[in-house]
């Protein structure tokens, strides 16, 4: 998978999996280049280490409700649930690294809509209509 292909990144508030409307924009903005393609949509959810708090599942879960608030809007601007993959890596994978500056911090918090270079695997109960 291609992960240097993010096509947006949505901030979130401390300890919150709400998108606001700035978000929500971000999020449409990216669905239009999304639409109708043959590619896994990677949505990918991630959480500071302040967020964390060394709470692993707290943070996992939280990533995961991030990253699936913002699919939900995708599938709402035209994106397929079968193009979405969700992901939650909790505070791994960040943007920036160690920092005890807690604003520095927060850009953690966010998630990213990563268009892969996976195609859609082939349905296979429609080959086994088009056999017929």
């Amino acid at each position: 998978t291609d992960y240097n292909r993010v096509t947006a990144r949505v901030p979130f508030e401390d300890g919150s999996a709400t998108l606001n409307a700035e978000a929500r924009e971000v999020i449409a903005s990216a669905a239009v280049g999304l639409r109708d393609h043959k590619w896994i949509v990677d949505v990918r959810g991630h959480v500071s280490p302040f967020e964390s708090m060394r709470n692993t599942r707290a943070a996992r879960q939280l990533a995961f409700d991030r990253a699936y608030a913002v699919a939900q809007v995708l599938v709402e601007n035209g994106v397929s649930w079968d193009n979405i993959r969700v992901s939650s890596l909790g505070e791994t994978d960040r943007v920036v690294p160690k920092t005890f500056d807690r604003e520095k911090d927060r850009a953690n918090q966010r998630v990213e809509i990563v268009q892969t270079d996976e195609p859609l695997p082939d349905d296979p109960n429609n080959h086994a209509i088009q056999d017929k």
